[in-house]
Formats: structure tokens, sequence, C-alpha cells
């Protein structure tokens, strides 16, 4: 239980995020534990910790060890290799707006990705990466979760200071799939939270209110990478997907 004398709180244990947030950015008014109040504060940090690794196979996955190619620019070239990792250096720094990679596999996205959320990580703030699939897989077995089911798995990932979601339009194409994918876009869309998307599509083919978030260049930064699959070229460099 919470310290009945706690000067923050006065033993209630939960206090508004009136006095931290201001008008109008999230969070404001909602209720949060309180320092004092430990039980709740060792809950968040699991929740926190369920979703924060990366897997094993994208551990070793870092900016310096990405293949940055030697190509002209667009229109003269197909480089957007470079840029693209240009981008990604400069969000991890300072995470802002969103960044979305699009272009067929073997280009680098999801290195990119990984390098980002450990960048992240490692400056001491929250990230998760999550493939479209595996999020909605896991938002569809908290309904059966008595414990940190459904609406406390949507709101990881609708709040998480950074959300980096790969494989973009890979999920099943159902009304359900759709709806909470845009739930969950929307939210961070509408309060600008910092969000890196991969996708292997044109953005043509994603559902409408997707394509309409996804097209706002005021918030997004759109590079598609045009680049040739190397994967299978070298057993020097990590293969990037």
């Amino acid at each position: 239980m919470s310290d009945p004398v706690c000067p923050e709180c006065g033993g209630l244990g939960w206090r508004r995020l009136a006095s931290d947030a201001r008008p109008g950015e999230p969070g404001f008014g909602r209720l949060v534990a309180c320092a004092c109040n430990h039980a709740e504060l060792a809950r968040q940090q699991q929740v926190q910790q369920r979703f924060a690794g990366l897997p094993l196979r994208l551990q070793a996955r870092t900016f310096e060890n990405f293949a940055v190619l030697d190509e002209a620019p667009p229109p003269q070239g197909r480089g957007s290799n470079r840029a693209a990792h240009a981008a990604a250096r400069t969000f991890a720094a300072e995470p802002r707006g969103w960044l979305l990679f699009s272009g067929p596999p073997g280009g680098g996205k999801t290195h990119l990705l990984a390098a980002i959320a450990q960048t992240v990580q490692g400056a001491g703030s929250s990230a998760i990466f999550v493939t479209a699939p595996d999020l909605l897989d896991l938002l569809r077995a908290g309904y059966d979760q008595a414990n940190f089911g459904y609406e406390a798995r949507l709101e990881q990932f609708r709040t998480v200071a950074v959300l980096l979601l790969d494989d973009l339009g890979a999920e099943s194409p159902t009304p359900w799939a759709a709806e909470k994918l845009f739930q969950l876009l929307n939210h961070r869309y509408n309060w600008g939270l910092p969000t890196v998307l991969a996708t292997n599509f044109p953005l043509k083919v994603l559902e409408p209110r997707l394509r309409s978030r996804l097209s706002e260049r005021g918030l997004v930064q759109h590079i598609p990478l045009v680049v040739q699959d190397f994967r299978p070229q070298t057993q020097s460099l990590l293969t990037q997907a």
C-alpha cells in the first residue's frame, strides 16, 4: 500500500498529471502511480520490459555495421541507402516525428530499425521493436489474459516513447487487423509520438486511412530504399533485411 502521509498524493498512491503535463499534451489529467506506490511502479516496469528486447538475430545490428553503399542519389541513381542511414542516425539521436522506410526486401530497413531501437534504449528511453503481424498476434492473445490483457498491451504500444513497427502490410488483411493498426497509429499520429515504420509495399496498396497518415509531409519523413538485395553477396557483413 502507499504511504498514508505521502505529500505528493496524500496517501492515495495515485496522482494526476496536470502538474507535470501541459493542457493538450498526452497524459494531461491522467492518473499515474505516485512514487510511493512501489507495487504499481514495479508492475509498470515489468510491462515496459515485456517488449523492450530485440530478437537475438537483430541484437548485433548497429549503425556501424550497416553497409552504406556508394550510390548516386535519386533521380540519377538509386541510392537512398546513404540517405536512409543518415536519417536513421539523426532520428535515433533525437527522436521526433515519424520516419518511414519503404522498398523491397534486402535493402536494410530492418537493420536500421534495430539500430535505432538499440540507440534509443542505450540513451535510457523506452523503445519497442515489433513486426505488424506479431503486434496484432500479441493484441489478440491479450483477450485471453487476465494479467496484462488486451487493453494493457494496446496502451503499451500506443504510448511507448518510440515505436518501431516493421513489416507493415504483411499482416492478415482482415477488418479487425486494419482497425487495430489504425487505432494504434492514429493515436501516435494525433500526438506526434516518435514512430519508425518499414514496409515492403508501395504506399498505394496500404489501407487508405493508414496511407493518409503516412503521407503527412509535416510529420512523416518517407525514404524509399530502392537498392539491390545484397544479402547473399557477402559473408563478411551481417545480413540485412
